[in-house]
């Protein structure tokens, strides 16, 4: 095969790819979103998540999550490793795509609180233990 052969298959296998990523954003399920949502509500590029659990697997199967570190940690979530959303896709996820609030008059009404409160995702009390356990400073 000649370069410029090899290059558009290239191209439009990453085309496929960025189609079905988008599509699989417009599916997601409630538990999807609210990990994408954690993100947002944490205002960090990076966490630590339980890539064996099968939420974060999925949606790294989706390609929405990346996985961007190689030391993973045991913990009652699962095996902790750093996770950022794809930056690829990343401006794609919206509000309205992840069910997440928009703030207004730089407060959440009560009903939005509680929404986002009752709606994370059902591992992050063993992972802030997990934290709080063992990534706390000497000084605290």
């Amino acid at each position: 095969m000649t370069f410029s052969i090899k290059k558009i298959k290239k191209k439009s296998g990453y085309k496929k790819y960025r189609e079905k990523v988008i599509e699989n954003l417009s599916s997601l399920d409630p538990y999807e979103k609210a990990v994408l949502r954690e993100f947002f509500i944490q205002a960090k590029n990076t966490l630590r998540l339980p890539y064996d659990h099968p939420i974060i697997s999925g949606l790294i199967k989706k390609g929405l999550l990346k996985i961007v570190g190689n030391i993973a940690e045991n913990s009652l979530a699962g095996m902790l490793i750093p996770i950022e959303i794809n930056k690829e896709f990343k401006e794609l996820i919206t509000s309205e795509n992840i069910d997440l609030p928009i703030i207004e008059n730089d407060r959440l009404t009560q009903e939005q609180e509680e929404f986002l409160i009752n709606n994370r995702p059902d591992f992050l009390p063993e992972i802030e233990h997990h934290e709080r356990l063992f990534h706390r400073g000497w000084w605290r």
